[in-house]
């Protein structure tokens, strides 16, 4: 697969990879496997219950063949809304979407606007994660992760 970045499109990839990627994970599994997950943040607590950190999930509609938002009745109310924004993407030749958690628990122990996408192609699918990353004071957002997976083209091989 192939992309373009519109935010450092100058970058040798040595320079892109190593410090302004905005993301950090990337899998390919099957496309049937990516319909039937589609994304919640459910986790386990010390209980062995299933607790989910936004009142959303993000699932396949088959009977209108498109990404959908859905309440989550796992959803443990911690006092502070917190709801995944489903944006739909088409590149291409692929489609999916990015949810955008904007209370996310990022790498560095803060709070801020973290992502999961996936984008299918065929039987196959990429998905990922990544977060909102600072660069000279600026703070790049998920948007611009949008710009990135939308301009994705895969190899037809």
């Amino acid at each position: 697969m192939h992309f373009k970045d519109h935010v450092f499109p100058t970058l040798t990839d040595d320079e892109y990879y190593k410090k302004k990627y905005p993301i950090s994970e990337w899998s390919c599994i099957y496309s049937g496997d990516a319909f039937e997950a589609g994304y919640d943040t459910q986790q386990t607590n010390n209980n062995g219950v299933s607790e989910s950190s936004t009142d959303n999930k993000i699932v396949y509609d088959y009977t209108n063949k498109e990404w959908k938002s859905v309440p989550d009745k796992n959803h443990k109310e911690n006092g502070k809304n917190n709801q995944l924004e489903l944006i739909k993407v088409e590149s291409q030749n692929s489609n999916g979407y990015i949810a955008i958690n904007k209370m996310r628990k990022l790498k560095d122990g803060s709070i801020g606007e973290g992502f999961y996408f996936c984008l299918i192609h065929n039987d196959n699918a990429l998905c990922g994660s990544g977060e909102s990353i600072k660069i000279n004071g600026k703070l790049i957002p998920p948007q611009d992760a949008f710009k990135l997976l939308s301009s994705v083209s895969f190899d037809e091989n």
